[in-house]
């Protein structure tokens, strides 16, 4: 699930233009935590840097989602409640089932259609209903009806479009191979290095592949993070002077990156670390 992602989605909406690291603090989450999710928002076409600020990221007004989510923060003033249910998967699926029946579900029904355990259901219907956007019918069999409150139906609307969106989403990351290929390609990369135990063919399933990466001075760290993260990949971002500064302040790098595999950029890391 990439339901974590709509932390930062949330920020966005309700506070505005933030750069990965504003997102990272404000969510008080790591930056590569913050920068990944940028990443997978991005790919959904959900936020978007800003003409000419590339450290910064906004939302995409003309999207969906974020039109009803935009109406359903404000209109509840910015809830805590409402935005910690909408990163429950099993919230999200029992919201688009009750959104696309008007006559109501029973609990039989939403088992299956969701595919859900009877414990995870009743517990987030019983969620539902204490927040006052579910009404339950206490006839036989018990059925559970959407409120018909603004907050309630824009609450539903938003978990149908959840799980279209960001559910659906889920398994079309890309491999870490295939994304150190692009990341290869990316003109704004200079250096592109693999070290550590799985370059050197040592790793288990377990490893992270620890890459370094040096762009060009004008090309935000925070971006190429965004852009590249990976859950497999400890990405680590330089710019040209950043690098510089890193051989200065810990000589022994050169020694260490000898034992790596160079991915793009040999020649210049050869010129830096040995002279001309």
């Amino acid at each position: 699930m990439n339901l974590y992602a709509l932390k930062y989605l949330f920020l966005l909406i309700f506070e505005g233009e933030k750069t990965s690291r504003e997102l990272s603090e404000a969510a008080g989450r790591s930056l590569s935590n913050a920068s990944h999710a940028m990443r997978i928002l991005c790919r959904l076409g959900l936020v978007k840097h800003p003409e000419k600020r590339v450290r910064s990221w906004v939302i995409d007004p003309t999207k969906k989602l974020n039109l009803l989510l935009e109406k359903l923060l404000f209109i509840t003033r910015n809830d805590a409640d409402n935005k910690g249910l909408l990163q429950l998967s099993t919230a999200i699926k029992i919201g688009s089932r009750l959104h696309q029946s008007k006559g109501g579900h029973t609990i039989p029904a939403l088992l299956e259609s969701t595919g859900l355990s009877k414990m995870s259901t009743i517990k987030i219907l019983n969620k539902l209903v204490a927040h006052n956007l579910l009404r339950k019918d206490t006839s036989r069999p018990n059925k559970y009806y959407v409120i018909p409150a603004m907050s309630a139906q824009l609450f539903f609307a938003v978990c149908n479009k959840i799980e279209h969106t960001l559910i659906k989403d889920t398994g079309s990351e890309l491999a870490p191979q295939v994304l150190i290929k692009r990341l290869a390609k990316d003109k704004s990369v200079l250096i592109l290095v693999h070290y550590g135990s799985s370059s050197r063919g040592k790793g288990d399933r377990l490893s992270d592949i620890d890459l370094l990466a040096v762009t060009r001075d004008k090309i935000s760290r925070g971006d190429i993070l965004a852009r590249y993260s990976h859950k497999g990949i400890d990405l680590s971002v330089y710019s040209k002077s950043g690098f510089l500064q890193l051989l200065k302040s810990q000589p022994d790098f050169i020694s260490n990156i000898s034992m790596a595999r160079i991915l793009k950029g040999r020649d210049i890391l050869h010129a830096v670390t040995h002279g001309n």
